[in-house]
């Protein structure tokens, strides 16, 4: 009987190898403290929310106040991050946008691999989707653009290309065709000036 158990216990164990772990996420994707969504529309854009979570095993949401919990929105957003549960992983992988409605101010907070995931130019760009329509008080698009921008970054990232603004900006690409062209004809100046200043002139 006790070798049974035994193997019985020892099958369990390598079950659980061979089934992928999900992180379960202590809080909702989105609180709207500041009420700017309507139930559907919460409804709606939680369950996408859920869908990239589990998707991409990372952590993304939204929190809304009507009164800043800390003296900025970094400070608030990244206490509200850290003291609340919010991430995947031993470091806490994830993004959070967060916005007050009291001061109008807004701030991306991200953790663990969210800092590469979401890097410098990519929260650049993200932040040129979003802010528009923070600007026009349209905050349901706001949070949808929002979305689905970290989908496609996060997408980005799991194919091992994290984004890179030089890949979408057309004035690099510019630049660079410029650059190709201008730099074989200044090559071609430069020797050509040194060709002629060790050429004999006649003189009278």
């Amino acid at each position: 009987m006790k070798k049974i158990l035994s193997c019985m216990l020892i099958l369990l164990i390598s079950m659980t190898f061979l089934f992928p772990v999900y992180a379960v996420f202590e809080n909702p994707p989105i609180i709207d403290d500041a009420g700017y969504l309507m139930q559907s529309e919460l409804a709606e854009l939680s369950e996408e929310l859920e869908q990239i979570r589990e998707k991409y095993n990372f952590e993304v949401a939204i929190y809304t106040e009507s009164e800043m919990s800390k003296d900025t929105a970094e400070e608030a957003a990244d206490d509200i991050y850290d003291y609340n549960g919010y991430g995947t992983g031993k470091n806490d992988d994830g993004i959070m946008l967060y916005i007050c409605s009291d001061t109008r101010e807004y701030h991306f907070t991200t953790h663990g691999k969210g800092l590469e995931y979401f890097n410098k130019n990519g929260l650049v760009y993200l932040e040129s989707k979003v802010l528009p329509y923070l600007e026009g008080d349209n905050y349901y698009k706001a949070f949808e653009v929002y979305i689905e921008t970290a989908d496609e970054l996060l997408k980005m990232a799991s194919e091992g290309n994290p984004y890179n603004e030089k890949q979408y900006s057309t004035k690099y690409l510019i630049g660079v065709i410029v650059m190709c062209l201008l730099a074989p004809l200044l090559i071609a100046f430069i020797m050509m000036k040194k060709k002629l200043k060790k050429m004999k002139t006649a003189v009278r």
